[in-house]
């Protein structure tokens, strides 16, 4: 936590729409943070509240493009009511800009009292990962437009990131590359189009004891395959290293949904992860080009690892052969 104060506007807005009073309101200080996020207690007729606040300040990865809050809050929106766990959305700024939302029960670190504890809850997270990938998205008020073919989900996807790209970044001969060849492979037959997490894996759920409490960081939600889901608990488990073994989540996601993996895609997808975060990286030293960061050059030379795994190097030297899991 910082210590530093809440602006008067927002705490004026905060009490506003909630109808009560600010009692505790603390700034999460984490570097990884891709938008300002604050702890915040409001005492409503008695009783407190705990929330999270989250705010489009600027300078961020997403700033400026279509990843907003405004999506997030409103696919969140859309969920209430499902089976899928989720933060409750209780207000959005008119500018959509900033958004309150329910401080969720638990840890969303990889930490627990025993193995039976975190079996439990690997199960738990994949059943609500099944859960959310066999929503009828169509019924619901999602922020997307349905796309006519599995192939145009996919590219809808990547021209976001693309569009972000050279809006905002100078141009760099792998991120080139490897947009062509997502391209040029893109998957023209999906089983279902299903609503993706985005961010899936380990440190993006709370949980407390042996339970789920919800997923948490939407902001990369969107229309797709599953598969994409499931190369993120790769990547989150394997290269953020947040915890797991992306095999277990991959073989109880398999015998909850009797759909097998297929692990064409799971490449694929793996290398869509190594290319989004490059650019999200790019993105945000073009906002802020004077901040000294080396991770937009390690970036691009792990997308260049990733690239040449899915072209075939018989050396692979970051995406796994799935196949052999």
């Amino acid at each position: 936590m910082s210590g530093e104060r809440l602006d008067a506007p927002l705490r004026a807005w905060i009490e506003d729409a909630l109808g009560g009073w600010i009692v505790r309101a603390d700034r999460f200080t984490h570097a990884g943070r891709s938008r300002s996020l604050w702890a915040v207690d409001v005492e409503i007729a008695g009783a407190v509240k705990p929330l999270i606040l989250k705010s489009e300040v600027g300078g961020g990865p997403f700033t400026g493009t279509a990843i907003t809050l405004a999506r997030e809050a409103a696919v969140l929106k859309a969920l209430e009511g499902t089976e899928v766990p989720i933060p409750e959305i209780y207000a959005v700024s008119e500018s959509g800009d900033d958004v309150v939302m329910q401080r969720l029960a638990g840890v969303a670190d990889w930490t627990f009292a025993d193995a039976q504890t975190e079996r439990a809850v690997t199960g738990a997270y994949v059943a609500a990962l099944a859960a959310l990938h066999a929503l009828d998205f169509r019924a619901l008020a999602m922020p997307f437009a349905t796309p006519i073919s599995p192939e145009a989900a996919v590219r809808a996807n990547i021209a976001e990131f693309d569009d972000a790209y050279r809006n905002f970044c100078r141009p760099h001969g792998v991120i080139e590359e490897a947009h062509a060849w997502l391209e040029m492979h893109a998957p023209v037959s999906i089983d279902q189009i299903v609503l993706t997490h985005g961010d899936a894996g380990p440190g993006n759920f709370m949980h407390q004891g042996a339970a789920v409490t919800g997923l948490i960081d939407w902001e990369l939600t969107h229309l797709g395959d599953a598969a994409d889901d499931l190369a993120w608990i790769w990547f989150r488990t394997t290269v953020l290293k947040q915890g797991g073994d992306y095999r277990a989540f991959h073989r109880l996601y398999t015998e909850m949904t009797g759909r097998e993996i297929d692990t064409r895609k799971l490449e694929y997808c793996a290398l869509m992860i190594v290319y989004r975060c490059t650019i999200v990286c790019h993105v945000r030293q073009a906002h802020d080009p004077t901040h000294d960061d080396a991770r937009p050059r390690q970036l691009r030379e792990m997308l260049a690892a990733a690239l040449a795994d899915v072209q075939g190097a018989s050396d692979r030297a970051l995406i796994p052969d799935f196949r052999a899991a």
